[in-house]
């Protein structure tokens, strides 16, 4: 076997594990971007809960200080 040939198979399993390796940073980032997600959406539904409430609360005040 030549030197070149040994190179050449040495490449090739460096570009196999780097292919392993960008398969897990993808499937660890797709997972990642979803706990994100999720997690931005919760961030939402607070914020308009909260919104909602103060809202509601306010509005309560007004209505009474009417009567």
């Amino acid at each position: 076997m030549s030197s070149k040939d040994r190179q050449y198979m040495y490449l090739a399993q460096q570009l196999q594990t780097l292919q392993e390796n960008l398969q897990t940073s993808r499937e660890e980032l797709n997972t990642m971007s979803l706990q994100c997600n999720e997690h931005v959406v919760n961030q939402l539904g607070r914020i308009h809960t909260s919104w909602l409430k103060s809202t509601n609360q306010w509005l309560g005040n007004e209505l009474s200080k009417k009567k």
